[in-house]
């Protein structure tokens, strides 16, 4: 079992992380007629990949020490586990390659999946949804909450609020003029 603080925590970087969805997306609507801040969504749009990434990498890390602590992942879980694992490795490969322009839809695609994924086993966890297929297969109940805090925070709510940020940055990066990598090309040079 993990220390109580470690849960409030992750509670309150949760809530920060809400609190700063919010309101990036409220200033997106505002965005023409307060100054500054399209510098910030290019700025976002720009470094993206590594937010993605970061993220996703704390968030495999979080959701091995919970499993590692005991708490067992059921088939939601592991559902929108399939949508951040493979996002760090992506993303790496294509900032080496210098493609990362090419990924941002691919990486909203996987946040909007993963989105509903975890939207959908929230509100199984707060007892305004059908168990579905959870009921079917064997294993931990979908609908048991192992984690929660401040009211709200279950684990799918976390994945809800990282993916929303996920998909916001893909979309960011979508609007923000890319750098696509340059080749440079060598003549052919003839013996003559």
């Amino acid at each position: 079992m993990l220390p109580y603080w470690m849960d409030s925590l992750v509670g309150v970087i949760t809530l920060g992380a809400e609190v700063g969805l919010v309101a990036v997306v409220v200033l997106w609507f505002f965005r023409q007629a307060l100054p500054g801040v399209e510098a910030l969504f290019q700025l976002l749009g720009q470094w993206w990949a590594a937010g993605v990434a970061g993220v996703s990498i704390a968030a495999i890390v979080m959701s091995l020490i919970y499993e590692a602590a005991g708490f067992t992942p059921c088939f939601w879980c592991w559902v929108a586990r399939v949508f951040f694992y493979p996002l760090p490795l992506l993303l790496v490969v294509g900032w080496f390659r210098r493609e990362l322009h090419l990924l941002a839809p691919y990486v909203l695609a996987f946040s909007i999946a993963g989105l509903v994924v975890t939207l959908y086993q929230h509100l199984l966890q707060m007892g305004m949804a059908q168990p579905g297929v959870c009921v079917a297969l064997a294993g931990d109940d979908c609908s048991v909450r192992w984690f929660f805090e401040l009211g709200h925070i279950t684990f799918p709510w976390i994945g809800v609020v990282m993916f929303g940020w996920f998909a916001f940055l893909a979309f960011l990066a979508l609007r923000t003029p890319s750098q696509p990598r340059t080749t440079h090309h060598v003549a052919p040079t003839t013996n003559t």
